[in-house]
């Protein structure tokens, strides 16, 4: 008979998949809610802790979430009921329910955020460049490299920044197309209104840091795809002849949850693993 798993082991085995020294300083990563000594059978993944989370968690019980945006990440001065945010936590803490966040160190891992969104746009671009290699690796892929940012370029390049070189042109509308079904993105949002063909993407998953802007230059960029830019940042980009596309905060980002949970099942096989698909933000856009 198998040992019942605690949450540390859990734990652990994050620690080998995105480990803590790779977060930010300002990020609050780690268990936030719960005991590392408690058993642990399920376990749930998810980019937020949302009220949609809790309601799938009365239907199939999980003793564990793991959460890419850390559910406690302001100090908190009190624990309220009437506050919306802090009443889930109480709950999770009333039910027992550990929760593990892994936030930017998730994202620079090798494996993490940015290389599985790297991944996902390579394959949405082969779909374009080869459609008979659409639904394979194959030679189709082989043709196109991902690189990180030189060592010249800021820290934020170089840890959460990818670069792909697609083996000749496609269009910038086509590949939009592509990563907005592929993605399951609800709406891109692009800063320019003018097609043009594109070979060598800078990808970074989440909010691009504005300060990476001279990077892409530097890097001879001709798109930048990301979850989110600011508008500002988003001008800038163009004037410099670089075209901007934000597929959605939530669409760059749940693209490693699948992924993740199939390693740790891998390494847990005495666990149930889920995923659990969130809100689609972007359903909301017109």
């Amino acid at each position: 008979m198998n040992r019942v798993k605690t949450a540390a082991e859990v734990m652990a085995i994050m620690e080998t998949l995105a480990p803590a020294a790779l977060a930010e300083s300002w990020d609050r990563i780690g268990l936030q809610i719960g005991d590392p000594a408690q058993p642990v059978k399920s376990v749930l993944l998810v980019l937020d802790v949302t009220p949609q989370v809790i309601a799938r968690m009365n239907e199939l019980p999980f003793d564990m979430i793991i959460c890419h945006h850390p559910a406690i990440f302001n100090p908190l001065e009190h624990l309220r009921l009437d506050d919306p945010q802090q009443n889930l936590l109480i709950e999770l803490a009333g039910r027992k329910i550990s929760v593990l966040a892994a936030h930017t160190n998730l994202d620079a891992a090798p494996g993490g955020v940015a290389d599985v969104l790297a991944e996902q746009i390579a394959r949405a671009a082969v779909g374009l460049i080869n459609p008979a290699g659409e639904n394979g690796l194959g030679e189709s892929l082989s043709d196109i490299h991902t690189e990180y940012f030189p060592v010249t370029a800021t820290d934020e390049a170089r840890k959460y920044g990818r670069l792909i070189n697609l083996g000749c042109p496609v269009s910038l509308q086509q590949l939009t197309g592509r990563i907005k079904r592929d993605l399951r993105s609800g709406a891109c949002r692009l800063n320019t209104d003018c097609d043009r063909p594109v070979a060598r993407l800078a990808i970074f998953p989440g909010s691009f840091p504005g300060e990476a802007a001279a990077d892409l230059i530097l890097a001879k960029a001709d798109c930048l795809i990301c979850g989110e830019y600011k508008y500002h940042d988003g001008l800038a980009i163009g004037l410099s002849g670089v075209a901007a596309v934000g597929i959605g905060h939530d669409s760059s980002e749940q693209v490693v949850l699948l992924p993740l949970a199939e390693k740790l099942a891998g390494k847990l096989p005495e666990l149930t693993f889920a995923v659990s698909p969130g809100m689609d933000y972007n359903k909301i856009a017109f």
